[in-house]
């Protein structure tokens, strides 16, 4: 999708004069995160003013598409693109050679694939939008890879911030981004709920997720995908954990139903998501407008 052929941006008047606002944040979780669709979607029709979206990995894709006011249809229709299989195409012929032969391609970080397949899904998806552009202001988190810090990113090409966000080390080659060598930001922040708190809303929703490895994966690829599910799970527990127990910020947490575990590149229920997500939203509105009150 080019930048010409993006979805217009609607003007939004269901947003009540004065009213507080909140951050949405969108966590790490494959397709199910296309559940923050919906939720937007309840607040908006509640008439609560969405003040700012973050996201990390795939949350940013879709943090990325209500930032810019895509309609919900839009976004499932480019997630149904995006988070399949055929992003993974393109192995690297010399991936099992640099296994037997590290020096082989010395100084280029190893991955099972080259990673083109997603980068131009992303950029069809996102055309040359930049964080400027967007309707709602807009932060994506992703990892350095060298260090492990986390690194915001709220700047350039939405395109660039999403792809990095998205790039799930050993599988997909690093971003170079900011000076630095990005990949996915599951592995630093799965819930970037303290990142968004400088927006200066009245509260934060933050919607996580589990992730689930495919289920047919095998060899080298289903080892690099079930250690990044297990240890984005854990990074997800221990970041909840602290949000409720010591986080200075007003939150409501919400982990949608979505009637079972939606596994990384599916995005067959995505519309189930973004359902599952309006309701878990209208069902803890009274619990937001506590918050706000």
């Amino acid at each position: 999708m080019s930048r010409q052929e993006m979805p217009p941006i609607p003007h939004n008047d269901t947003n009540a004069a004065g009213a507080a606002g909140v951050t949405l944040v969108v966590g790490a979780g494959g397709a199910a995160c296309a559940a923050a669709v919906g939720a937007h979607r309840a607040l908006q029709r509640a008439g609560v003013r969405v003040d700012g979206i973050a996201g990390s990995s795939t949350g940013a894709a879709v943090a990325a598409a209500l930032a810019l006011g895509w309609e919900a249809e839009t976004t499932e229709a480019v997630l149904r693109r995006l988070w399949v299989p055929a992003v993974m195409r393109g192995a690297r012929q010399r991936a099992a050679l640099r296994l037997a032969l590290p020096r082989l391609g010395r100084g280029d970080a190893f991955a099972l694939s080259e990673g083109g397949a997603l980068a131009e899904r992303v950029r069809r998806a996102f055309g040359e939008a930049r964080f400027e552009d967007t309707r709602i202001p807009l932060l994506i988190v992703a990892t350095d890879l060298a260090s492990g810090e986390r690194v915001r990113v709220e700047e350039g090409l939405v395109a660039d911030a999403v792809r990095a966000s998205l790039s799930v080390p050993l599988l997909f080659p690093p971003v170079p981004l900011l000076g630095r060598e990005l990949v996915d930001g599951a592995l630093s922040d799965p819930l970037p709920v303290l990142e968004a708190v400088g927006w200066g809303s009245a509260a934060v929703v933050a919607l996580g997720f589990a992730s689930f490895a495919p289920r047919r994966a095998g060899g080298a690829l289903g080892a690099v995908l079930a250690t990044h599910a297990a240890a984005a799970n854990n990074l997800m527990r221990l970041a909840s954990a602290y949000y409720d127990l010591a986080a200075p910020v007003r939150l409501l947490r919400l982990e949608p139903d979505l009637g079972g575990g939606t596994p990384m590149f599916d995005g067959s229920g995505t519309a189930e998501a973004i359902a599952g997500g309006e309701r878990a939203m209208e069902a803890a509105m009274e619990d937001l407008r506590r918050l706000l009150a």
